[in-house]
């Protein structure tokens, strides 16, 4: 892995400008434009995932965000091993609907 902290801070930039707002909390995402990210740099999106699934213990928002590179992860890499990582939070959760609705992203 290649990995500096300005080109995990450029992804995760790069993660929130694909973001839309929608209101009451909600937010869209090009999920065709995060796999070109992702495919981008795979390192930082590992990182980041792992840097969400961290934030997820303690503050539930951070979860979406660690699952959803994940997903677009395994889809660009074939590695399943992120997503499988966030099964046992998404159960600790109770995020599972969120899980397994990821799953069928692609």
């Amino acid at each position: 892995m290649n990995l500096n902290r300005d080109s995990i801070l450029e992804f995760n930039d790069a993660f929130f400008a694909l973001q839309t707002q929608l209101g009451s909390g909600k937010v869209a995402i090009d999920f065709n434009r995060l796999r070109k990210l992702v495919r981008s740099d795979t390192d930082s999106a590992y990182a980041c995932v792992q840097l969400y699934r961290k934030l997820a213990e303690t503050k539930r928002e951070h979860f979406g965000n660690a699952l959803i590179i994940a997903r677009a992860y395994e889809l660009e890499t074939g590695d399943m091993g992120l997503v499988a990582e966030l099964r046992p939070l998404a159960e600790a959760l109770g995020a599972m609907d969120l899980f397994r609705a990821a799953l069928e992203m692609g």
